[in-house]
């Protein structure tokens, strides 16, 4: 999902360029023919062609050329042909409003820092994406090793269940004892089976998360990373901070692209 927003932010891009930056043309062919019995017969052929161009100054600049071909009969059985051609170019340069190229070509700067925008969207999401499976991945593994520490408790109550059923039965316990022990060992079971089902169902979480299939089968590798101390100087940490941070760097031209925002109002004002 996130790699396709960057695609359409892309392509839009692409489009605004093209409108901008690529001429414009257009083109409109027609052919008439009449006849009846009050009237001769007549045809008209006609062409029309024309482009336009946006330039840096805000100004446009068009040209249209046009041309006609009229064919009829006259009463005397005569055929009559007409033809008709023009050229024209036009220039539009505004003066005060809508003049200069920042205000002329704002669609065209704005897609682009829209698309810087969402590159840098898209790197710290795949930032807080590798964070996020490192967490989980981890959180795996301590979730495997509590669900062991469960099944060795379980060996641990089991031991003092037979203990004390062995104490009783030698005279030196009661059979409250045996009870506690025995209530002990089965609250120790149901814990171990809430852990293990919560762990497989961490796991086919985790299965989604990477987009595999729930019956792929892998084993956890639970190696925990050595720990190393890491120091650094807080001035240092704040100035890498100020000059590194993605999203810092987006506020600041979102900042100027607001102050752009006043400009175009201003002049449009």
């Amino acid at each position: 999902s996130q790699r396709e927003s960057l695609f359409l932010s892309a392509l839009s891009l692409g489009l605004t360029r093209r409108d901008f930056l690529r001429p414009v043309f257009d083109g409109t062919a027609s052919f008439n023919a009449s006849d009846g019995n009050d009237q001769d017969f007549q045809d008209v052929t006609a062409l029309s062609l024309g482009g336009s161009q946006l330039l840096f100054t805000g100004g446009s600049i068009s040209v249209n050329v046009n041309s006609s071909l009229s064919t009829s009969e006259d009463p005397a059985a005569l055929l009559i042909q007409t033809s008709n051609a023009s050229f024209s170019v036009a220039v539009n340069q505004p003066l005060l409003r809508g003049a200069g190229h920042d205000i002329a070509f704002e669609s065209l700067t704005q897609a682009e820092r829209n698309l810087l925008y969402q590159a840098r969207s898209f790197e710290l999401f795949r930032q807080d994406f590798v964070i996020s499976i490192t967490e989980k991945y981890f959180g795996l593994i301590s979730q495997q090793k509590q669900l062991a520490n469960t099944n060795e408790n379980i060996v641990g109550q089991r031991f003092a269940w037979e203990q004390a059923k062995a104490l009783f039965r030698l005279g030196r316990g009661n059979s409250l004892d045996v009870f506690r022990a025995e209530q002990a060992l089965l609250e120790a079971q149901s814990s171990a089976l809430d852990s293990e089902q919560a762990f497989h169902l961490a796991i086919d979480q985790f299965k989604v998360d990477l987009g595999l299939p729930i019956d792929v089968e892998f084993i956890l590798q639970d190696d925990f990373p050595e720990v190393t101390s890491f120091e650094m100087d807080l001035d240092a940490a704040v100035e890498a901070a100020l000059h590194n941070r993605l999203d810092l760097r987006t506020t600041r031209d979102q900042l100027e692209d607001a102050e752009r925002d006043l400009s175009i109002a201003t002049n449009s004002l």
